[in-house]
C-alpha cells in the first residue's frame, strides 16, 4: 500500500479590495496604517499584483483591543502621539 504524500495548503492572498472589505475600511485607510506601521506589509506576488496573506491578517486582527463598537480600534490614551508631546 503507498501512502500519500502531505500535502500542504498553498498560502492564501486577498487584494487590497478584499481587504478593506474584511477590515471594514476604505484602501486608503489601509494605505494610512501600512504607512504608519500598524498593519500588515502587502506582498509582492508578480509585476503588477500585491496581496495580503490571510495568516498575517488574522495574526493582526487578533491583536486588536475592541473598542465600544464592534470591530474599533481603541488607541489607549498613553499610546497617543499627542499625548506624549503634551507631557
Amino acid at each position: 500500500m503507498m501512502s500519500t504524500p502531505a500535502v500542504t495548503p498553498a498560502p492564501r492572498f486577498l487584494r487590497l479590495p478584499e481587504v478593506a472589505q474584511w477590515a471594514g475600511v476604505s484602501p486608503s485607510t489601509i494605505a494610512r496604517w501600512e504607512a504608519a506601521g500598524e498593519f500588515p506589509p502587502r506582498r509582492r506576488l508578480g509585476r503588477n499584483v500585491i496581496a495580503w496573506s490571510i495568516s498575517e491578517l488574522d495574526a493582526w486582527a487578533a491583536t486588536l483591543e475592541v473598542g465600544p463598537e464592534p470591530g474599533r480600534r481603541v488607541v489607549r490614551r498613553e499610546d497617543h502621539p499627542a499625548e506624549q508631546t503634551a507631557a
